[in-house]
């Protein structure tokens, strides 16, 4: 899918969401079934980017939504439903970290190790490349990770992630920019540039 037809798709994915929100707050359960389908590759691509585990991954994907549904009657308004459901999400996989204690465990295991139960798929180039990324990404303070995951891999302009994570504009910019020279940096390396 071309930038601008990914663009273009999740725009009208939001209009979507924000469209159901007040059914969903009236306990529609296939207005939020609606919802979920639509909005579940998104905040699973998130929550992998910072746990490299499949199963985890779907655990608080799951989780997220169910946290959603829980507290569905107090739903904010529909300009803050992007913000709203990432930093749930956010905010499950820090809690994750914290009960399980991988704060100091390097994340680079954790996609090692699920990267080794697919043997088949680990030799390609393109999987070494995705693989070396993903490591890079891993190495990113939190802050930096979450902004470069939402502003590269969701496609969040600086202003939605501003708010997302409650920091300025301009915060959002340095922090993209300082996530690109190092993963530049690390690629080189790796002689992947």
């Amino acid at each position: 899918m071309t930038a601008r037809i990914e663009k273009n798709h999740r725009q009208n994915m939001e209009t979507v969401a924000y469209g159901l929100l007040d059914k969903i707050s009236e306990g529609n359960q296939a207005a939020f079934k609606t919802l979920f389908f639509d909005w579940q590759p998104r905040i699973y691509r998130f929550i992998w980017l910072r746990v490299c585990n499949t199963e985890i991954a779907e655990d608080l994907v799951q989780e997220t939504f169910f946290r959603l549904w829980k507290i569905r009657r107090q739903l904010p308004d529909s300009s803050n439903f992007t913000a709203f459901i990432f930093q749930i999400a956010h905010n499950l996989v820090i809690d994750w970290a914290r009960k399980n204690k991988v704060q100091n465990r390097s994340l680079r295991e954790m996609q090692l190790s699920e990267k080794s139960s697919h043997p088949a798929s680990a030799d390609t180039e393109t999987d070494e490349l995705e693989t070396a990324i993903s490591k890079c990404i891993s190495t990113l303070p939190s802050r930096m990770q979450k902004a470069f995951i939402l502003h590269r891999f969701e496609n969040l302009t600086y202003k939605q992630i501003a708010k997302v994570m409650g920091i300025s504009h301009k915060t959002v910019e340095k922090q993209i920019s300082e996530a690109l020279k190092r993963l530049r940096s690390e690629l080189k390396k790796l002689d992947f540039l």
